[in-house]
């Protein structure tokens, strides 16, 4: 009897641990989707010499930029709720990268997820642009 209780302990070990870590990595897998309404965080730059400028500029600017919602349908359009304007951009994520269409040209920015809620976009120009869900 006691033979097979150990290994029978063993098995019921392991199978616990495979499950929970099953559980939690499946948790972790959760696709991200960048469909929905979205205000604008933060804004600032990456460059060296413009960063005192553009930074101090873009802490005067945010409160306003704050109250824009930027949608992002699943058609693949993306619209700026706040302007009124009615026109609808383009854009797709491939990897890391946000394409927006301006001027009828796909613009590559460099994306990166912080969590479900918040993403950022570095444009071309080295300007970064962090998106909360609203």
């Amino acid at each position: 009897m006691k033979s097979k209780t150990i290994p029978a302990i063993i098995i019921a070990v392991a199978l616990v641990i495979l499950t929970w870590l099953l559980f939690f990595n499946k948790k972790e897998q959760q696709t991200f989707s960048i469909v929905g309404d979205w205000k604008i965080d933060s804004f600032y730059t990456l460059k060296p010499k413009d960063t005192a400028l553009v930074n101090s500029l873009a802490a005067q600017l945010v409160d306003d930029a704050k109250k824009n919602i930027i949608r992002f349908n699943a058609d693949s359009t993306v619209r700026d709720l706040s302007s009124g304007d009615s026109a609808h951009e383009k854009y797709y994520l491939l990897d890391s990268v946000l394409f927006i269409t301006k001027d009828s040209v796909f613009v590559p920015n460099q994306f990166k997820r912080k969590n479900n809620d918040a993403f950022a976009f570095i444009s071309p120009d080295s300007s970064v642009m962090v998106l909360k869900r609203n």
